[in-house]
């Protein structure tokens, strides 16, 4: 539809411009400028989590041969971050962007307390990872293979359905499928490898429990060993020679 868009005014031949181009799905706030002077892309979303901004780019440079980065038969070949919302849209210090960079960076501190304001999505997470431990203990080797192809597609599909099936959202897909199947494959061993400890260190407890005297025959062998170094030792005098 975009492209269509585009195609208007340039096929027109009349001088046509289009000042605005707004894009969602991205939920913060960022404004471009062309260098055509005229066009302003604006990316503004909500209803979604807040997307962060300390990392857009000040200057981005459109590629004349790629169809897919150009605007308006490519009058456009660059984009400004930096600038004044009137037209011509002059450099200014400050970014059009919100959250500002500042404050993009400030709130991933809240990252830290994602457990408690989110544990739904932490069950969720919880619930993909069990099968995954699962399968690492009771199906390895094969765990190796069938784990990451769980994670795999599973980002595949949900990053599909969101940004398209580009060779990006392709590699994207693959690498959260592998840090996070290493991660759970890892967590299974350990905690597989802790719980077998622990049973070995409880098993030799109880053995070592049933070897112990009782209480009771303790103190009374302590008792007994009392009773007997306190008696006091018979005198025998020695034996004499019977008069003949």
């Amino acid at each position: 539809m975009l492209e269509v868009v585009e195609s208007l005014p340039v096929n027109a031949k009349r001088n046509l411009q289009i000042p605005i181009v707004l894009s969602g799905d991205t939920h913060h706030y960022s404004r471009y400028s062309g260098n055509d002077g005229v066009t302003q892309f604006i990316t503004s979303g909500g209803g979604a989590f807040l997307r962060p901004t300390h990392q857009l780019e000040d200057n981005v440079v459109l590629d004349p041969k790629d169809d897919n980065k150009s605007w308006l038969g490519r009058r456009v070949t660059e984009l400004k971050l930096k600038t004044k919302p009137d037209s011509p849209h002059e450099d200014c210090e400050a970014a059009a962007c919100y959250p500002s960079r500042t404050e993009s960076l400030e709130l991933l501190k809240g990252n830290f307390s994602f457990v408690s304001l989110n544990p739904g999505f932490c069950f969720l997470r919880g619930a993909i990872y069990w099968p995954a431990g699962l399968a690492t203990v009771h199906l390895w080797p094969d765990s190796l293979v069938l784990v990451p192809l769980l994670f795999g597609l599973g980002f595949w599909a949900y990053t599909k359905r969101q940004e398209g099936n580009s060779r990006v959202v392709q590699l994207i897909s693959a690498a959260n499928g592998a840090v996070h199947s290493t991660v759970a494959i890892l967590a299974a061993q350990l905690f597989d490898y802790l719980s077998g400890l622990a049973s070995a260190v409880w098993r030799l407890a109880l053995a070592g429990h049933r070897c112990l005297p009782r209480r009771d025959d303790a103190r009374r062998r302590i008792a007994r060993g009392l009773l007997l170094r306190n008696l006091p030792v018979p005198h025998v005098s020695p034996l004499q020679d019977e008069p003949q």
